[in-house]
């Protein structure tokens, strides 16, 4: 199955090959709070972060 996203309603099933609709009741996540952005705590990740990755 693929892997859901906060919001999604649908997933892929790859061992039948097939779409569903909607998927299940899935636990909140609990990596980080939906508001706070993926890239790291708010506040905590420059503006700039690209550049400094490819230095």
């Amino acid at each position: 199955m693929q892997s859901f996203e906060p919001g999604e309603v649908w997933y892929w099933d790859y061992s039948t090959n097939e779409l569903y609709e909607s998927g299940p009741e899935l636990a909140g996540p609990v990596s980080h709070p939906v508001d706070q952005p993926v890239l790291g705590p708010a506040g905590r990740v420059p503006d700039d972060w690209a550049r400094v990755l490819r230095a």
